[in-house]
């Protein structure tokens, strides 16, 4: 017969607790930054999630806090000041979107008190605080995830499943193009966020590059070097810099081209947000958004023999595996690692081979990477 048994557990409530340590109560989660136009997403999924519940919501903008009153549960406490509402709430666990610059801050501030803290991407605004970000979390024992909410598509977790797999034999090209609408309606916060490099770390390399720069470092590693490319191909003159750009991660036996971009009207369609191929010497796998298609290698030695892509149907994912405030909650909730994308260790490169690219966009030489205090993930 299975037995529970009630412990009080501080500020944070009543603890269920099975012999079997199965069941645990629901995280009381803070979010931190109401500037993004994201925020309103990823807060409300926090109150939505079987293993965390909103307790508090802090930002520095009294507009934004009036809107927040009005769209958030009632119970949920509003603050000026995020450590405030850290002294006073003493949450479990804190999902921050603030812009990039503040991150390191964040963790500081959670990691001495043994908060768990969720960003978006990127970690940081340089390899510098993303690699503190890194140490204050693994001294202080903290749970540390950066989202990339691409990875947790079905179809993404498809591919990653097969190139792990070895489907495709040593990989030898990734193409991964990711892209953001600047012609879409945009707050006046996240408008800005886009035109001060200060805050922001970068351009359209961080903002976007970022996405294919982490699939490359989770599928082949920390690369030899780095060469990159930017351009202001909108001429907006409010875009102090890049709004397209494009890097090359060079390997051993491999390449990664990552292009990101801010596009200007006319979009170029749902379809070009989300580009993926991987090529290796059994084939190629392609991801169109949500479409996933498989071409096998056409065999040397029937010269007659044809291209036969094969249309994939992603499996179902976990409801743990939705998204990343899902993830996050119950990795911390039931004390279980983040998924590789979304870990410090991996992150520490992205913004490492952002860098990089920067200082080739700057002197028109590819970067080595040695020079760098990095590690291999791999």
């Amino acid at each position: 017969m299975l037995f529970t048994r009630l412990i009080w557990w501080g500020l944070t409530g009543l603890l269920v607790v099975s012999e079997t340590g199965a069941e645990k109560a629901r995280l009381r989660v803070a979010h931190i930054g109401l500037e993004l136009d994201g925020s309103w997403r990823f807060s409300k999924d926090v109150s939505l999630a079987q293993d965390g519940e909103l307790v508090g919501v802090a930002d520095p903008h009294p507009d934004l806090l009036d809107r927040a009153r009005k769209a958030f549960p009632q119970g949920v406490r509003f603050y000026t000041d995020y450590r405030v509402m850290l002294g006073e709430l003493r949450p479990d666990a804190v999902t921050s979107t603030t812009p990039n610059a503040q991150h390191l801050e964040i963790v500081r501030e959670c990691a001495k008190r043994g908060i768990h803290v969720w960003f978006q991407k990127p970690m940081a605004t340089s390899a510098r605080d993303a690699r503190q970000m890194e140490q204050l979390a693994s001294q202080r024992g903290i749970t540390l995830m950066i989202s990339d909410h691409t990875r947790f598509s079905p179809a993404a977790q498809e591919i990653g499943a097969r190139l792990k797999a070895g489907e495709l034999g040593p990989l030898q090209r990734l193409h991964i193009v990711n892209r953001f609408s600047a012609s879409k309606v945009l707050s006046p916060y996240y408008a800005g966020y886009f035109r001060e490099p200060a805050r922001h770390g970068g351009g359209a390399i961080m903002d976007q590059g970022t996405y294919g720069i982490n699939w490359a470092i989770c599928l082949l590693g920390r690369p030899d070097s780095v060469f990159a490319t930017g351009r202001q191909l909108n001429q907006d003159p409010r875009v102090p810099l890049e709004d397209h750009g494009w890097v090359i991660m060079n390997y051993g036996s491999a390449v990664a081209i990552v292009e990101g971009g801010w596009w200007a009207k006319p979009d170029f369609g749902r379809g070009g947000r989300g580009e993926f191929q991987a090529s290796g010497p059994k084939g190629s796998l392609t991801r169109l958004n949500d479409q996933v298609v498989l071409e096998p290698a056409i065999p040397e030695n029937d010269p007659a023999a044809v291209s036969s892509p094969q249309p994939l149907t992603p499996r179902a994912v976990p409801p743990h595996m939705a998204d990343g405030i899902s993830h996050f909650l119950h990795s911390v909730r039931y004390q279980k690692p983040v998924a590789e994308p979304h870990t410090p260790r991996v992150n520490v490169i992205v913004n490492e081979v952002v860098e990089a690219a920067y200082e080739s966009i700057r002197t028109g030489r590819a970067v080595p990477l040695a020079a760098t205090n990095g590690r291999s993930p791999r």
